[in-house]
């Protein structure tokens, strides 16, 4: 049994317009993964690699208070230039890269193009 929690586009990539596709590559970038996965998609591959979907569901509402909170922080932080440079220098880069997904993934959710899931797969 495999359990994923994850973020992914609800639409596929292709049918999205470039802002909305380059909202979703910076995303992905900041998160430092290669793209953002369609979730229909996401959920084929596990079926072709011969798992069966015993549970799914979009936890999208349950996610976005904290996702919103995270803006916010992300929001003040980035009106202080000065300390962000002060944090660049103490905090890995994958933490600060980070933050821009964050700060973009609150509107990506309220435009509709980006969900969180809970998937079990089992095989």
């Amino acid at each position: 049994m495999f359990i994923v929690f994850d973020a992914y586009n609800r639409f596929n990539p292709e049918t999205l317009d470039s802002t909305l596709l380059l909202t979703a590559d910076l995303i992905a970038k900041g998160m430092l993964v290669e793209k953002f996965d369609y979730y229909e998609d996401f959920k084929n591959w596990g079926r072709e690699a011969g798992f069966k979907i015993v549970y799914d569901e979009d936890i999208t509402p349950f996610v976005f208070p904290t996702v919103e909170r995270f803006e916010k922080l992300m929001g003040t932080l980035l009106k202080f230039p000065f300390l962000v440079k002060i944090l660049q220098r103490l905090l890995p880069a994958p933490f600060m890269n980070n933050g821009v997904s964050g700060y973009l993934m609150a509107d990506s959710i309220r435009l509709d193009i980006a969900l969180y899931a809970i998937t079990v797969f089992q095989s």
